[in-house]
């Protein structure tokens, strides 16, 4: 999100430790295709079956058996591109699976470098668009079977990931897509028009979430939907918090969940926390940031001072702060002046606001 303001970041997300991309080749001919692909993708690392000892490739690491050393390395890597026969890749990767979409891409490329086949997460780990990029490093062909991709039809995951939408429901996903490929038009509610450039012109929009088939549902609040609609939770919720020195993570958090269930918002489209510089610090924020893994952040007295009135300034505040408010004024700078929609509770040790951002 573009920021025209200086602020403090305490912490970032944690992100999961994947390394990038392993790329496997049981022949010499592979050994080169694969130092080819790993002279434009500098952080993949090469695997080589032991029989071939190409000391050309000086950054290899060798392996015994190919199906002990995809078992101990799948999981650890985004992608994996296998130099073999597509059948020999889908036989080391069949026992390794679990979802589409916790499983790494994957890319098959033949020892002679005449095609590059996506195999697997072509959407939602990327696979698709890898194998082109392979396919122009090789001068090869791809070979996408992707149904979306061949339809010319939006696809939705893709979608989601490009726009940081959690999906809530995979399994929807197929419903939604399935009735795009038949040419039938989805309905989507969508207030905030995240989705209207991509998919305008291949759903029906609603004014109220009542669905009457597939669709889709775009937004921060918790309802009971049909299972064939697809619900996406855009990061649009931005939490602004103040508190007393040495209050505890747990208090804290149980405020927020306190506020998001009276209001029936989900936690998952949280994008940010924010206070005031002072408290950036602050044991129970910054702890209360890594649980929720996102980031916290903390504005100055006068960037809050730059938020305008708000609806509850508090006298003990200016007086300790320097400033009228905390948590209205910083839920408003990080939503860059957007809705207030939550306005200050008060718990305890604790003050709460939440203001959502403006995708127009």
């Amino acid at each position: 999100m573009t920021r025209n303001f200086p602020m403090v970041f305490a912490r970032e997300p944690e992100m999961k430790n994947k390394k990038p991309m392993a790329v496997w080749a049981l022949t010499s001919s592979g050994a080169s295709l694969a130092l080819k692909i790993a002279e434009n993708y500098p952080e993949a690392d090469i695997y080589l079956g032991r029989k071939i000892r190409d000391h050309s490739i000086p950054r290899a690491l060798y392996f015994e058996r190919l199906a002990d050393a995809v078992k101990e390395q799948f999981t650890s890597y985004s992608v994996h591109v296998f130099i073999m026969a597509a059948g020999i890749a889908v036989r080391m990767i069949a026992p390794r699976l679990n979802s589409k979409h916790d499983d790494p891409a994957v890319v098959a490329v033949d020892d002679s470098g005449r095609y590059a086949i996506s195999l697997l997460s072509g959407h939602s780990a990327g696979a698709n668009k890898i194998t082109r990029a392979i396919a122009e490093i090789l001068e090869a062909e791809p070979v996408i079977t992707t149904a979306t991709n061949n339809a010319a039809v939006p696809a939705i995951d893709l979608l989601a990931r490009k726009h940081r939408l959690q999906v809530d429901n995979p399994e929807a996903v197929k419903r939604v897509s399935m009735t795009l490929l038949e040419g039938k038009i989805p309905e989507r509610y969508d207030p905030l028009g995240i989705l209207d450039r991509e998919l305008k012109e291949y759903t029906r929009a609603l004014p109220e979430p009542a669905f009457s088939g597939p669709g889709i549902y775009v937004y921060h609040e918790l309802m009971e939907l049909p299972e064939d609609v697809l619900v996406l939770r855009p990061k649009s919720l931005l939490v602004g918090l103040g508190c007393n020195s040495s209050t505890s993570a747990g208090e804290l958090e149980d405020v927020l969940r306190t506020a998001f269930k009276e209001y029936s918002f989900s936690l998952s489209c949280v994008e940010l926390l924010a206070t005031i510089r002072e408290k950036i610090e602050e044991p129970g924020l910054v702890n209360l940031s890594r649980r929720l893994n996102v980031p916290l952040v903390g504005f100055t007295r006068n960037i809050l001072s730059l938020a305008g009135e708000v609806p509850n300034p508090s006298r003990v505040v200016q007086k300790y702060m320097g400033v009228p408010s905390v948590c209205e004024a910083a839920a408003i700078t990080a939503a860059n002046k957007g809705s207030l929609l939550i306005s200050k509770i008060k718990s305890g040790n604790v003050t709460l606001a939440v203001a959502r951002k403006s995708f127009m």
